[in-house]
């Protein structure tokens, strides 16, 4: 940018002062996606900002310290708005910004948000996938998970789960449930 004054007064304008240039640096990022304290997030996620449309390139930063003092990502995203990342561990907390570039400037770091994945899926053990000819009442088995306090079952006619058949909550540690098919 370019500035310059003039002084004016009652009766006459003076003349313009010297041109002076100056350069701003780049807005800050907005953050959309993830929300800060967000948790049980999968650990595949892609990331969504506002983008800054000076910008050149735009950096995403991941880290398990809020100080960033060691990153386990910090590179070019893969859009303008968005970076998909399926590095993350299960039961983490990261912390994440963004901050872009350009040919004249780099712009300050935006916000710091804050999140949390969630536990990793239940493995399925019995019946086996595609099992025929079994009895009317079913044992469904699974592998326990650790620190797991109760379980949640549904059960349908078809993949996607709509119509539900049976839903239940199982409390305690025991894997298995017996139903009626």
């Amino acid at each position: 940018y370019y500035w310059r004054v003039k002084a004016k007064d009652l009766v006459s304008d003076g003349d313009w002062s010297v041109a002076f240039n100056f350069r701003t640096k780049l807005a800050p990022a907005q953050l959309i996606y993830p929300e800060n304290n967000e948790e049980d997030l999968p650990t595949g996620i892609t990331f969504q900002w506002k983008p800054i449309q000076e910008a050149r390139e735009h950096y995403i930063q991941i880290s398990r310290f809020e100080d960033f003092s060691i990153d386990i990502f910090n590179g070019v995203t893969d859009t303008d708005s968005t970076h998909f990342f399926d590095f993350l561990e299960y039961r983490t907390t990261y912390y994440w910004r963004v901050y872009a570039i350009n040919d004249d400037a780099t712009s300050d770091n935006s916000e710091t948000r804050k999140f949390t994945t969630g536990l990793q899926g239940v493995l399925l053990s019995r019946p086996a996938e595609g099992e025929i000819a079994l009895p009317y009442i079913v044992n469904l088995e699974w592998e326990q998970f650790e620190d797991a306090t109760e379980y949640e079952i549904q059960i349908s006619e078809n993949r996607n789960m709509n119509p539900l058949f049976e839903t239940n909550t199982i409390q305690g540690t025991n894997p298995m449930y017996e139903t009626k098919a």
